[in-house]
């Protein structure tokens, strides 16, 4: 199916919601109907039945978004009126653009799909106030421009009609436009003789956005771009009127209501029939979260958030954190999904992007997928099962709870960690970017190189593998340490995964004692040194303090073992800080167990893979475990 019938049905599919308001989440969303468009407003009349004002109110921002009737579906150079909703310059400064909103309001008024808020609306205007009362109403402070939006209410029975929202009033429009004919040519999209449209609706992928999906700006002959081959626009492609505002409107709808922007790239994805479907761009958590129908609040990323609150790594000599979701609850949570989707669903991806980083000429549809709705859950599971690792995610409660979970981080995470780099942040050090404009290019790099490895099956690329990789060996680069952990886990996460596709294998987050790989076994040596050092520090005096370990990393990775005899020596003082118990229980049988591992031939300074990083961190949460375990039994031994 092309995409142009997937939004006509989508449309078709919602048609009962049509022009009503509706949130998502805490987004005001809304499918508009034929012939309208919405836009941002900053005012509101409210006027008796007989057009006289009550009262000028200042929207909220929160309710600025509107629904308005328009004669056409955007507005170019020329003097072009809206409906109703539109700007001082055309509602009463006087001038051809005041002239031609009011003969064309009273055209409508006068039509025999009038409605009694048109006459309202007509005997206000026509008294020529709304300037001064405007700025009555706004104060000495703030001066009336001529691009400020207003819109009406009108008092009727004692109740308030709010035009944006009154559906008799969008179904009056409706017919008057359709009574106003046009040329008549075959629809390309149903292949239907209908009204053509020569103009098409703009503001796709957000309110400021002043792209349109189909333009010709070529009316002359000798304009045309294939001069020869057409004489008129026309005749190189039809659209019906209606079919344009149907499948644009629907793909607008998609996109702030079952979409997410990710720079200039707007993604919407839905199913048919419109049933709970996990969102394929969010961890695992979070997906969990809303199949058990808890509110989302539409996290958006670490770098991104109010209020921040530092957060630090695991302490090591504390009951380490349990994981609040494991693989096997993924298996379950999908099969939820499965028996509430029935056989036959489609899942619909579609993405739209410019070329252009300003918001204004053409966009394109740049990416459009259909799957069966089981085939979409089937790979979901694999996403989070094959690139599945332990992390760790602050939930933004009052009390600011740091959780580990089982599974992959989200999109806009993931392009934090992979191309973004520590910042200060209201004084917290977090990963994200300095600039908008780097954030808003590496989200849209990130969502294009990850959505084939959700939606297709498709490998992971190896650039986004090396990337992340190469990041976790530099430690040094992360004044607080959390952030550095946080690139080891996705670095896990990404090798594993890379691993699973290229060779078929498996890699368990739990520690693989029978694994002789050298890159591994060198990851298990460095954490247990690591941790050795980190659990005699003092929690609080050091929390900022660099092991020997992490400050070697670097080039541990290249010369392995010649920095490893270095570390070995030094690590000689810390052991001798630990209690003899934990020491000769955990550590020191750890590194005779891991060298003893080594073939001797591996004990070399060859340079190590990204598998290190497998090694290094199943270590670290095993020791953790053992740590906490070990030192509640010589507790308890030294109390008896």
């Amino acid at each position: 199916m092309n995409f142009t019938k997937s939004l006509l049905d989508l449309y078709e599919a919602n048609k009962e919601i049509v022009g009503i308001e509706k949130y998502s989440g805490k987004k005001k969303t809304v499918l508009l109907p034929l012939y309208h468009d919405s836009l941002r407003v900053g005012y509101e009349a409210v006027l008796t039945a007989d057009g006289d004002l009550v009262e000028i109110r200042t929207v909220p921002d929160k309710d600025k978004d509107t629904l308005l009737p328009v004669y056409q579906p955007s507005r170019s150079r020329e003097t072009a009126p809206m409906a109703l909703c539109d700007k001082i310059d055309y509602l009463c400064d006087k001038g051809e653009h005041h002239d031609r909103y009011m003969e064309k309001l009273k055209k409508w008024r006068d039509s025999k799909f009038s409605h009694p808020a048109l006459y309202a609306v007509y005997a206000y205007l026509e008294k020529g106030t709304l300037r001064n009362d405007l700025a009555a109403a706004i104060g000495p402070k703030k001066v009336v421009k001529k691009d400020m939006f207003v819109r009406f209410t009108v008092l009727l029975n004692k109740e308030e009609l709010h035009t944006w929202t009154d559906l008799t009033l969008q179904e009056s429009f409706i017919e008057y436009m359709r009574s106003m004919g046009g040329p008549v040519d075959i629809d390309y999209l149903t292949g239907e003789e209908v009204v053509i449209a020569n103009k098409f609706p703009k503001r796709i992928r957000h309110a400021s956005d002043n792209t349109t999906l189909i333009s010709s700006n070529k009316d002359s002959f000798y304009d045309l771009v294939f001069t020869g081959n057409f004489d008129q626009k026309e005749k190189i492609a039809s659209v019906g009127s209606e079919s344009s505002y149907k499948m644009i409107n629907a793909l607008k709808w998609a996109v702030r209501s079952k979409g997410r922007l990710y720079g200039s790239v707007a993604i919407a994805v839905w199913c048919n029939p419109d049933i709970p479907a996990p969102k394929w761009d969010v961890d695992t958590y979070e997906m969990e979260q809303a199949m058990e129908g808890k509110p989302d609040d539409d996290t958006e990323s670490e770098d991104e958030m109010e209020d921040l609150e530092e957060i630090v790594p695991e302490n090591e000599t504390e009951k380490p954190e349990e994981t609040v979701f494991s693989e096997q609850q993924i298996i379950h949570m999908l099969d939820g999904y499965r028996k509430s989707m029935p056989i036959g669903s489609v899942m619909t991806l579609l993405a739209v992007d410019t070329p252009s980083k300003e918001n204004n000429g053409r966009c394109a549809i740049v990416n459009h997928v259909e799957l069966d709705g089981r085939n979409y859950l089937e790979n979901i599971e694999r996403w989070h099962k094959e690139a599945g690792w332990v992390h760790r995610k602050r939930l933004y409660s009052p009390e600011n709870k740091v959780i580990s979970f089982t599974g992959v981080p989200g999109m806009r995470d993931i392009a934090n960690i992979v191309y973004g780099i520590e910042i200060d942040r209201k004084g917290q050090r977090v990963i994200g970017f300095v600039r908008e404009s780097d954030r808003d290019l590496f989200y849209k790099k990130t969502v294009t190189k990850l959505m084939p490895c959700i939606w297709r099956n498709s490998p992971i690329p190896v650039d986004i593998v090396k990337k992340v990789a190469e990041k976790a060996s530099y430690p040094l680069h992360y004044k607080n340490s959390y952030n550095w952990e946080r690139v080891v886990k996705l670095t896990c996460s990404f090798y594993k995964k890379y691993l699973f596709d290229k060779e078929g294998k498996v890699f368990d987050m739990a520690l693989d004692t029978t694994c002789t790989d050298r890159n591994y076994l060198f990851g298990r040596l460095l954490a247990v040194a690591d941790f050795a050092e980190k659990v005699t520090y003092n929690p609080v005096a050091d929390r900022k303090r660099v092991t020997n370990a992490q400050r070697s990393l670097t080039k541990f990775m290249l010369k392995p073992a010649t920095i490893w005899t270095d570390l070995r020596k030094r690590l000689i003082p810390y052991l001798r800080k630990i209690s003899f118990y934990r020491r000769e229980r955990i550590i020191n049988p750890l590194l005779n167990e891991i060298t003893d591992m080594f073939d001797i031939e591996d004990f070399n300074d060859t340079k190590l893979s990204p598998l290190f990083f497998l090694g290094y961190d199943s270590q670290m949460m095993d020791l953790r475990q053992k740590w906490y375990k070990a030192k509640e039994e010589e507790e308890q031994a030294q109390e008896s």
